[in-house]
Formats: C-alpha cells, sequence, structure tokens
C-alpha cells in the first residue's frame, strides 16, 4: 500500500482484514508539507481500498492499537490524546464511528495496550505517565489496583509493572522507544537509541535483568514486535530506514 502522505502509526486489525494508519509528523526544513496532519484512515488490506478517513486531531498522529475482538481502534496523538473509535462489524466492511477522547495524559502519547476483554485501555506518554481508561467512558481510572488482575491483550507499554527491568542504568526516559511482549508472555523484546534489539524474560521487574540481543541497525530501532508464533522478532530503524527479522533460537 503506498501512502501519498506522512504516518508514523499503522496497525493490523485482529481479523487480517483491515489497516489503520495514523497521519502526520515532522519531515524537517525544506520537505514537502505535511497536508493530514492528526488524520487516521480505515483501508481494506486486500484491495487497499478506503473505508473511513477522518481527521481526529490537529496533531500528529503516534500511536494506533486494535482492541482485542476488533470492535475498537485507539489513536494517541501529539496533543496528549487519545481517540477511540467503534467498529459496526455487522456490516462489511464495518461502518466506522468515534465515540470517545481520553484527556488525562500531559504530553504525546508514546505507547497504548488495550485489556483483553477491550474493557479497557493502558497508556505511556512523553511525560513518563502510566495511565488507566475505562474504554466504554473514556474517564481515567485513577487507582491502577483496581486493574491488576486484569489481563492485557498486548504489552507494549514501557512503563508497568513487568516491565521495571528493562530499563538501563541512567537511562532518561526516552532510550527505549519500543517493546513488545511475546504472545506466550515468556519473553519481551526492546528497541532502543543504541540500535540494540534486546530480548528479556518476562515479566522482567529486577534492575539490571540479563538479556540477550542483536545488533543489525546503524541508526535507533523505533519499533519492535514478534511474531504471532513467537518465532521472529521483527525490528524498524530509525535514520537507516530498514526493516529486520530477528530468529529465535528454541
Amino acid at each position: 500500500m503506498e501512502l501519498d502522505e506522512m504516518a508514523r502509526a499503522a496497525a493490523i486489525s485482529p481479523d487480517g482484514k483491515l489497516v489503520a494508519i495514523g497521519y502526520g509528523g515532522e519531515l524537517g526544513r525544506g520537505k514537502k508539507k505535511v497536508n493530514k496532519i492528526g488524520w487516521i484512515g480505515f483501508y481494506e488490506l486486500s484491495s487497499t481500498n478506503t473505508i473511513f478517513e477522518h481527521q481526529a486531531s490537529n496533531a500528529a498522529i503516534s500511536e494506533v492499537k486494535f482492541s482485542a475482538s476488533g470492535s475498537m481502534a485507539a489513536f494517541g496523538s501529539h496533543d496528549a490524546k487519545i481517540y477511540l473509535y467503534k467498529l459496526d462489524k455487522a456490516s462489511s466492511p464495518p461502518a466506522i464511528s468515534k465515540f470517545e477522547v481520553f484527556d488525562a495524559h500531559r504530553s504525546y502519547i508514546t505507547h497504548i495496550d488495550f485489556s483483553s476483554d477491550d474493557k479497557y485501555l493502558q497508556s505511556n506518554c512523553g511525560g513518563y505517565e502510566l495511565l488507566f481508561c475505562d474504554t466504554q467512558t473514556g474517564k481515567q481510572i485513577k487507582s491502577a489496583k483496581m486493574l491488576k488482575d486484569v489481563m492485557w491483550d498486548s504489552w507494549t507499554c514501557a512503563l508497568g509493572w513487568p516491565v521495571q527491568g528493562i530499563w538501563p542504568e541512567f537511562a532518561d526516559g526516552t532510550d527505549i522507544n519500543s517493546v513488545c511482549a511475546s504472545a506466550s508472555r515468556t519473553l519481551i523484546t526492546t528497541g532502543d537509541d543504541s540500535s540494540c534489539v534486546k530480548v528479556f524474560r518476562y515479566p522482567c521487574l529486577t534492575k539490571g535483568a540479563k538479556f540477550i540481543q542483536g545488533k543489525g541497525h546503524s541508526s535507533h530501532v523505533t519499533n519492535v514486535r514478534f511474531t504471532r508464533d513467537d518465532k521472529y522478532i521483527i525490528s524498524i530503524g530509525g535514520n537507516d530506514r530498514t526493516t529486520m527479522q530477528w530468529k529465535l533460537s528454541d
């Protein structure tokens, strides 16, 4: 799928039929102007046909995530808000509508995860916050203790109880750009500013926890994800503009 605008966030629906994209970002001086800042779009993956496009925000979209059932999608923006959209799968293609906005963060959104039952959302921001949201109301849940037994559909947040040990000594909060727990919840991988892809045991609770690492990128690593079968890790480089595949040994 070829885009005519800058996009920094994308996600594929659980059934593999849709791709959601968040638009916007900084190109630098003297380069083509970005027209779709803050726009979001849903597209059929097979045909790339547009299902729904909408300007959610006046700031760039930095994160997007589908819920476990595929009936919701969340878009995190540089305006510090998370925009929630509903997908009515009774029709084909699904009817899509905006229904809630979570606005408790103080800085741009960096990471989002849904709970396995779609009821809750956890998120990080550039202000190093870990906040929780009721997806049905868009309201903040201020007690983390209330959600201590919640099962999360994914874990991509860089802050939280099970990822305390991933941070290197003297880290300033921006060193780790991306996190992803394996589907089996036995491993967690990180991508950082030192061009490293690291793998820890999950949960990772101990400061200075042991890890294995791969080096191949010549620039900072912007994103890492496990494949669904947990056999590979896919990493994205920043300035080197490369996608790498890493095989995990048995």
